[in-house]
């Protein structure tokens, strides 16, 4: 990954399983030249757009910043849904796909763009996108195991201000 390429990576609720036509070696497509869709979708394509945010898109990012699968990330948002409200919190490494996801039809789209990961939600209350979700590097309090902004970790030796004053 170097400062001036450009990654996405997307994971949708809706079904994205293509029909494949054997004779002619191609995808098989609907009376309006879309690619057909099965009849019934057994959740493949979503497990397989997980699979490829966690183990090929992420990787990158965790490289990057020389971050560890089983760390925490700082994770803020501003505009979500359809009366904007903020977000922050820390979440697993492993947990990032799941922050964003609601319970209805989404559709994620991640984006790696000089060193930086952010992502957009799409549902139904935010047809054009939510606000801009911010992930940054953390840190994990030696003594709690609480997130810590990756800065403060490295200011502040590994603890957390909590841990500090004891």
């Amino acid at each position: 990954m170097t400062e001036t390429q450009k990654y996405t990576c997307t994971i949708t609720s809706d079904c994205t399983c293509e029909l494949y036509d054997e004779e002619t070696d191609s995808t098989k497509l609907d009376e309006y030249g879309y690619p057909a869709r099965p009849e019934y979708c057994y959740g493949d394509c979503y497990n397989e757009a997980v699979y490829d945010f966690t183990d090929n898109f992420l990787p990158m990012w965790l490289d990057y910043h020389k971050l560890d699968k089983d760390g925490k990330v700082l994770v803020f948002a501003n505009g979500i849904g359809w009366n904007k409200v903020s977000v922050a919190g820390f979440v697993d490494v492993s947990d990032i796909h799941k922050v964003m996801q609601i319970d209805g039809d989404f559709r994620n789209v991640f984006t790696i763009e000089g060193g930086e990961l952010y992502a957009i939600r799409y549902s139904h209350d935010e047809p054009v996108g939510s606000g801009k979700w911010n992930f940054q590097p953390a840190g994990i309090c030696d003594r709690c195991g609480d997130g810590i902004p990756a800065d403060v970790y490295e200011d502040e030796n590994g603890i957390c201000a909590e841990c500090k004053d004891y």
